[in-house]
């Protein structure tokens, strides 16, 4: 996705970036949507629908959780092991 983000934003006129998602917003398993807790629906066709959840933590490294040209703030509070 990085590489994504930097073609569509470096002025670079050789390349033309199309994306697909199935869904009706972007995002794919890290969609949160606002709402989903309320609304527990098991059916993927839901507009409340996510593999996420509230909290949930990762033992990957930060660095890979985030974009490399958006860095977490430090506000956000991330935990160490």
């Amino acid at each position: 996705m990085q590489i994504i983000f930097y073609k569509c934003h470096s002025g670079d006129a050789k390349y033309e970036v199309v994306l697909f998602e199935q869904a009706n917003r972007i995002g794919g398993v890290w969609n949160y949507p606002a709402g989903c807790e309320e609304n527990l629906e098991q059916d993927p066709a839901s507009p409340f629908y996510s593999r996420m959840y509230k909290n949930m933590r990762t033992n990957l490294p930060t660095d890979l959780m985030c974009w490399k040209a958006f860095r977490f703030h430090k506000e956000v509070g991330l935990m160490t092991m």
